[in-house]
């Protein structure tokens, strides 16, 4: 019995400093989005704008956040996903698996958005993110690592395919690859026509981690950046003689592309955020008109590259 008392006050101990810390960390938050979206108008809604442009739904919802569970995020974000997932207001469930669950604020403005047709998946590797579990909302949480294959392919198996998966977690580029290439592929994972989201690439732009005195997000820049390259070459696949993938002696290097790349339909890149489509390539269908042309030369365009190399 002493022992059950011992367990109940600890985690009661620990929750309380959570729902503190979160209504810290809300506040706070609550004053930063006011700097940055102004106030809200007389009847209490928002009537903002961001330099300049006027907000969209998923920067109201940010605005209006009350936590408890801490919410960390850019406002542009919203907009984007706004531009590119599927809209608010439709027909039919909508399951999105998010890496990265920390505090739990992501997973309540994802319900907000959505609503009642969102089933919700959270992968951290933190066990207190259980406790943000809600199945009767269909809000469910999965510990495990973001590397582990056989851990990402039963969260897949168990609650997929998604329409959506975020990656907002370590932020690191090895673990973005590792998940990517085992996410990405496979169908069970990543419906057709849907998205893969990666946040906060800014992290690998300098690769510096501040919190961490044993590594950085990336030993150089191009460790998140080579997959931006790989995507590009993916969404070309078509034209390469060997059908649907290039060898490595058509592009000239040495080691392999991921072949996650293969199922590449899409890529957006902006400050730090890389959204990736899923999807098959239809082969461009080429048509010429008219009855004067000029033919192209080849020996002229090689001169002009090699003055342009000089």
């Amino acid at each position: 019995l002493m022992a059950r008392g011992i367990r109940w006050g600890s985690r009661r101990w620990v929750g309380d400093i959570q729902v503190r810390t979160s209504r810290v960390w809300a506040r706070k938050l609550s004053v930063t989005q006011a700097a940055c979206l102004g106030a809200k108008n007389d009847a209490g809604t928002a009537s903002v704008s961001l330099q300049g442009e006027a907000v969209g739904e998923f920067e109201r919802l940010y605005d209006s956040y009350a936590g408890p569970p801490s919410f960390d995020h850019y406002l542009q974000y919203g907009r984007r996903y706004e531009a590119h997932l599927p809209p608010r207001r439709g027909s039919g469930t909508l399951r999105l698996l998010e890496i990265g669950v920390q505090s739990g604020g992501s997973s309540r403005v994802w319900r907000e958005f959505y609503g009642k047709r969102l089933y919700y998946v959270g992968v951290d590797i933190n066990r207190l993110t259980v406790s943000l579990a809600l199945p009767r909302q269909r809000t469910f949480i999965e510990v495990g690592s973001a590397a582990n294959a056989s851990f990402l392919s039963a969260v897949c198996a168990k609650h997929g395919p998604f329409d959506v998966i975020v990656d907002d977690g370590a932020h690191t580029a090895k673990l973005i690859r590792a998940s990517l290439t085992i996410l990405f592929p496979q169908s069970s994972c990543l419906r057709e026509g849907g998205y893969y989201v990666i946040e906060d690439t800014h992290t690998m732009a300098k690769c510096k981690n501040r919190f961490s005195s044993q590594a950085g997000f990336c030993h150089t820049f191009m460790d998140i950046a080579s997959l931006a390259a790989e995507a590009f070459i993916g969404q070309h696949r078509n034209w390469f003689r060997s059908g649907s993938w290039p060898s490595n002696k058509e592009l000239g290097m040495a080691e392999p592309l991921g072949k996650w790349a293969s199922h590449i339909s899409e890529m957006h890149t902006y400050d730090s955020q890389l959204f990736l489509k899923r999807g098959a390539i239809a082969r461009l269908t080429r048509f010429q008109r008219g009855s004067v042309h000029i033919p192209y030369f080849a020996d002229a365009a090689d001169k002009e590259t090699t003055r342009a190399g000089n």
